[in-house]
């Protein structure tokens, strides 16, 4: 079900006995990541989270009373080895997952699914989101809208439009014609907006010469009207600068708070802007709840918490699906008895990305657990001796990049660490190289590195 008439009808009457001051303070947000609540009509106050791959857990969020009674979260694959299932029934048992720890916590928005598209490959949140293709994100963003809203939490859609970049992300222009944008960075957007979502959010940087956040076009031409979207635009996080172009544009709400907005009050004593400009965005934030009924009293359901060993097996399986194996010389599988080297970046630490979509996890099994649980005569070394190399019958090396939000990343892996790749496939002729990376590296010299080693194991 999408925001109706009767939600729309319930909105409006509840803005019409809001005075002027209670208006206002709901077009921004409150304590890093809440809306404003109105008790006296019942209107609670809404709390969000991050990301999109499990419900990031965080230090900012203040208030006793609106704290997530969440201690821990399952920490799912990233978006961009999701859509390498090419399994969009998984998606939606992903998402459910999501939701259903949402709920646990009393999380009410979840500021996910990201749906940016792939089309720079060192783009800090790339792992983010799902992948090169319109058509395949946007089979996958439907199910998972579907998944998510399932569990009564609100989907974000994000970032609007055309952010496909961390590097001067604050600054960048996205210059794009028409055809292009509707071809290949709106069509995952579309899916969410005919799933149902009811949460859309903009994006920091400019397109075609406007502010994403402030853009009237592509809010309140495209979105609303192209697209047919009816529920709450918000920015991203301190996103704007011009109250009166923020208000104009179709936009909702502020977040984290009404910092530019705080303004909206002298525009209506000047004639900048209408009281009903301010009640259309109220409406929409209060609509969009009420059609996923978010101000439920007992909205908090901690028993789904026993729900978490079967979100760490849907975890777990998207794993397997999502990892894409590039090339294979007769070496795998690799019989129980063989006698792995393991050696690298990962073989004790996380591989993550980093920013508003980290997820801690709980439970954590390093790579060298797993193996060593796989193959009980395992040695993980940080630099492999010539006895090593001479005892294995195969080396396993892990390499791959801390992706993040805020910045982007070189393509080549650090000089450091490619030279040490390549010398340890040069030491061993039966070799594997396992990456965990965000996006794509470069990987042309190990793929066609052939060893000069005389020895052969088979």
């Amino acid at each position: 079900m999408h925001v109706n008439e009767i939600h729309r009808k319930q909105a409006k009457e509840l803005v019409s006995r809001m005075s002027l001051d209670e208006k206002l303070s709901m077009i921004g947000g409150i304590h890093g990541f809440n809306t404003v609540a109105i008790e006296r009509l019942g209107i609670g106050s809404l709390c969000m989270s991050d990301a999109s791959q499990g419900v990031n857990i965080r230090d900012e969020w203040l208030g006793e009373e609106l704290t997530p009674a969440l201690e821990k979260s399952t920490s799912f694959p990233a978006m961009i080895q999701l859509a390498s299932t090419w399994n969009p029934d998984l998606a939606r048992s992903y998402a459910q997952s999501i939701g259903e720890e949402c709920r646990a916590g009393g999380i009410h928005i979840l500021l996910g699914p990201g749906m940016n598209i792939y089309r720079h490959s060192q783009a800090g949140r790339n792992f983010e989101y799902l992948g090169e293709d319109p058509f395949l994100a946007a089979r996958f963003i439907e199910r998972y809208v579907e998944g998510l809203q399932s569990a009564g939490v609100m989907a974000t859609l994000k970032h609007l439009a055309a952010n496909n970049s961390d590097f001067f992300r604050r600054k960048s222009n996205s210059v794009v014609d028409d055809r292009t944008l509707r071809e290949i960075y709106l069509p995952a957007f579309q899916a969410g907006v005919n799933a149902g979502a009811r949460a859309v959010m903009t994006a920091y940087n400019l397109l075609n010469g406007e502010w994403c956040s402030e853009n009237r076009y592509l809010i309140t031409e495209v979105l609303r009207g192209e697209m047919g979207f009816e529920g709450l635009v918000m920015t991203d996080w301190w996103a704007v600068d011009n109250a009166e172009k923020v208000i104009n544009s179709g936009q909702d709400l502020e977040m984290p708070a009404a910092k530019v907005l705080a303004d909206a009050g002298a525009l209506i004593e000047s004639g900048a802007v209408s009281e009903s400009d301010i009640d259309r965005m109220v409406e929409s934030q209060v609509a969009a709840a009420l059609s996923l009924d978010l101000y439920q009293k007992d909205y908090k359901k901690p028993e789904l918490i026993a729900k978490l060993p079967a979100h760490r097996d849907i975890a777990l399986e998207t794993a397997r699906q999502g990892t894409v194996l590039l090339k294979n010389k007769d070496l795998l599988p690799l019989p129980d008895k063989t006698r792995v080297l393991l050696t690298g970046k990962f073989i004790r630490e996380k591989a993550y990305g980093g920013g508003a979509a980290v997820v801690e996890g709980y439970d954590y099994q390093s790579l060298e657990q797993a193996m060593a649980a796989r193959f009980p005569t395992l040695r993980c070394v940080d630099e492999p001796s010539p006895e090593d190399l001479e005892w294995a019958d195969v080396l396993m090396v892990s390499a791959g990049t801390l992706d993040h939000e805020g910045w982007d990343r070189p393509f080549a892996l650090p000089p450091e660490e490619e030279e040490f790749l390549i010398r340890m496939l040069e030491s061993h002729p039966r070799s594997l190289v396992v990456v965990n990376s965000g996006g794509g590296i470069r990987m042309t010299g190990c793929l066609l590195y052939t060893s000069p080693s005389p020895r052969d194991r088979g």
